[in-house]
């Protein structure tokens, strides 16, 4: 496979593989890839969780919206 960057993204791995964060362009390459799938696998997770019956946090976890207002509470002393 080839795959054609523009001189900006090439400069940009260069640079990551001369600052010996990288053995080689291509392991910037299969990062930023890598990076990209988490990334896909996050907004689908969002988007299942949006479709859902139950609100959902950034760390994935279903939490009822009176349990985190009392827990909210909770953390400022009652203030609320």
């Amino acid at each position: 496979m080839n795959v054609s960057l523009t001189p900006r993204l090439v400069n940009y791995v260069r640079q990551k593989v001369d600052n010996g964060l990288y053995g080689s362009s291509s392991e910037v390459i299969r990062d930023a890839l890598r990076m990209l799938e988490e990334r896909d696998r996050q907004r689908e997770a969002a988007l299942t969780g949006l479709r859902g019956d139950e609100p959902q946090t950034a760390n994935d976890e279903i939490t009822d919206p009176v349990d985190l207002f009392d827990k909210l509470k909770d953390a400022v002393g009652g203030r609320m």
